[in-house]
């Protein structure tokens, strides 16, 4: 099965793009924290979309997303917004100022009606929270409701 695998990608690509491209990152492993981080954040996200889209609108976790952000008992120090330490572990291999911060947190924020862009934002925004804020999160304004 390898073998033929092999014969394929050298067949649609070339031999150089599958040994140097292809193959360091096809065995490559990912770290346990990494794993746990993908597996939770795919059921808690199918959790969320079941239950928001069944018996609220998108915008509604939208914004509880945003509060969820804003709630500085979510972070380090009391009187910052939890997104200055969320964005900061995002972007770790940056040295942001909290303008910066504050600039990223902005391009999150969206008024409008379209549900494809406020879902798109949703993602974003969930797949910056650990799987401990993700858990967080849901039991805060899912489960305590």
């Amino acid at each position: 099965m390898e073998q033929e695998l092999h014969d394929f990608l050298i067949n649609k690509t070339n031999a150089d793009v599958v040994l140097q491209h292809i193959y360091p990152f096809a065995y490559n492993c990912i770290s346990k924290e990494l794993s746990r981080d993908i597996r939770s954040f795919q059921t808690d996200m199918l959790l969320l979309q079941y239950m928001y889209n069944y018996y609220y609108r998108p915008s509604i976790l939208y914004t509880d997303l945003m509060y969820y952000l804003n709630n500085p008992r979510q972070s380090d120090t009391q009187s910052m917004p939890a997104f200055f330490h969320i964005i900061r572990r995002f972007y770790s291999t940056k040295d942001l100022s909290d303008k910066a911060v504050a600039d990223i947190y902005y391009k999150l924020i969206y008024n409008g009606n379209d549900d494809r862009i406020v879902c798109s934002r949703i993602k974003n925004i969930f797949g910056m929270l650990s799987p401990e804020e993700r858990t967080d999160f849901i039991n805060l304004y899912l489960l305590s409701g």
